[in-house]
């Protein structure tokens, strides 16, 4: 009978949370090798999401990295099981969909009512549904800012029962909850409170990913690229326009880092638009205008293409 396998994450994930940790301790492959006796060809296999680890190697490299893998990748079963849910929350915070959030709540009390509870939080199953409703009660009326607001402070405080918005900075979220942190910032900007919220998405986009963040994926890195065209944008609003290039750059970076498109669209309308109001030359902003839409275009983004050359033209004069 052969190793038992490690299961239920997915492959890709895990292998690039390994390869995350040995980078940090400053180890190569063939220091891994002599440290446990795994092959260098096994090790890159297995940093490749091309095989799992057997729980024999994951205790191998626990020992060797002193870290504790095993509790990471039970985090990892954990956020693998609710990504879905995640990725869903992310669309309606940027579509404002009513219908589709009502969709989403009633798939997410099925899903957790069918599956077994061994993979989900209690406190965070509340919590999300929490959110879910703070988003519908400013879906359904936009002046109901300090009702939304409300839901998510409370979904905040189930795990921080003195949870104080002003003291952000104090506390160590968890995914759900730096979700709504997010957005209590984004709702600053209904008042024009563009600083305010600037000093919560600023204090998001700079958070550190440390061996236990990275059991996040790629959701935590979507997190810290929102943020950061969302500040991107607040500067704008304030007509900071050398900062709203800072941090449009900072976003396009973040995302060639990680190897991803995620709202790189966005992120090259903000800098071409920014570089546009600096006074820059045609042939310095067109290019990224043009960027954007291709990534809109490529993506299958009809109707927000559209909108977006609309809005080009019209404030712009700019006819692409």
């Amino acid at each position: 009978m052969g190793e038992k396998m490690i299961n239920g994450v997915n492959r890709h994930t895990l292998g690039n949370l390994l390869r995350s940790i040995r980078e940090t301790k400053n180890f190569t492959q063939s220091d891994v090798k002599r440290l446990v006796g795994i092959s260098e060809a096994t090790l890159r296999r297995i940093e490749n999401g091309e095989n799992l680890p057997s729980l024999a190697t994951i205790e191998s490299l626990t020992n060797a990295y002193k870290v504790d893998i095993l509790k990471i990748y039970t985090n990892l079963r954990a956020i693998n099981a609710y990504e879905v849910f995640y990725e869903k929350l992310d669309d309606l915070i940027i579509n404002n969909d009513v219908h589709k959030l009502q969709e989403v709540h009633s798939s997410f009390n099925k899903f957790i009512k069918e599956n077994s509870e061994e993979y989900f939080d209690l406190k965070e199953q509340e919590q999300y549904k929490l959110v879910l409703k703070g988003l519908e009660t400013y879906f359904r009326d936009r002046s109901n800012v300090k009702e939304a607001n409300e839901y998510y402070l409370k979904a905040l405080k189930l795990r921080f029962e003195a949870y104080d918005l002003k003291n952000y900075m104090k506390y160590d979220y968890n995914h759900i909850e730096l979700k709504a942190l997010y957005i209590l910032a984004l709702n600053y900007c209904d008042e024009e409170k563009y600083h305010e919220s600037n000093e919560i998405l600023e204090f998001i986009a700079d958070l550190e990913i440390g061996e236990i963040a990275k059991c996040f994926s790629s959701e935590k890195y979507k997190l810290l690229i929102k943020a950061l065209l969302n500040i991107s944008y607040n500067y704008f609003c304030l007509n900071e326009l050398d900062k709203s290039l800072i941090y449009a750059d900072r976003g396009l970076e973040k995302c060639l880092d990680i190897k991803s498109y995620y709202l790189m669209y966005a992120l090259f309308y903000r800098k071409a638009t920014a570089l546009l109001k600096l006074g820059k030359e045609k042939s310095e902003y067109l290019p990224y205008y043009q960027k954007s839409f291709m990534l809109l275009e490529i993506q299958g983004s009809e109707e927000l293409l559209v909108k977006y050359k609309q809005i080009t033209k019209t404030r712009y004069g700019i006819d692409l």
